[in-house]
């Protein structure tokens, strides 16, 4: 369903009911990024815009090679300081009928849903595909849900124009 990825190792989560727990165990974020075509194109070495506590949602198959680097990739972030936890998602969560729907148990915008915020600050989820932002505004209309394109500018630039306001 889950695999959730911390300071202290892996942790994969086949129930619902247990997800939801564990999630609810970690440090509240007030900025979750997706890993693939945003958080990835930042150096390991470069910070975040300070003042804010980060985590990353990412989609990814269930097994291979993707999934092993992405998974190593996310550890060394997390042991570096750059975020402070990783959640490995394995569900899109779409019908055919409904493709924007992708709001299953074991998607991005579960995820969302049953992380902890920081108290007296915004949420945002970053993305650079519409469909998971959109699925998470629908299951968390609080959330401000942005899309990140690489070719737009500077990621820590672009996230400092909207989160400067905040500090």
């Amino acid at each position: 369903m889950i695999e959730v990825l911390t300071c202290t190792g892996s942790h994969w989560i086949d129930q619902p009911e247990e997800a939801i727990a564990i999630l609810k165990t970690l440090p509240p974020t007030s900025v979750r990024l997706d890993y693939h075509g945003v958080l990835d194109i930042l150096p390991f070495s470069e910070s975040l815009p300070e003042g804010h506590s980060y985590c990353t949602i990412s989609y990814v198959g269930l097994n291979g090679e993707k999934h092993h680097q992405t998974k190593s990739e996310l550890l060394e972030r997390i042991q570096k300081g750059q975020i402070l936890f990783a959640v490995l998602v394995f569900r899109k969560g779409y019908k055919r009928k409904e493709k924007r729907a992708y709001t299953v148990p074991g998607s991005k915008a579960w995820v969302n849903a049953h992380l902890l915020e920081v108290p007296g600050k915004s949420t945002y989820f970053i993305d650079d595909h519409k469909e998971h932002l959109m699925s998470t505004q629908l299951l968390c209309p609080h959330i401000h849900c942005k899309q990140y394109s690489k070719s737009e500018c500077n990621l820590i630039c672009w996230i400092s124009s909207f989160l400067g306001k905040e500090i």
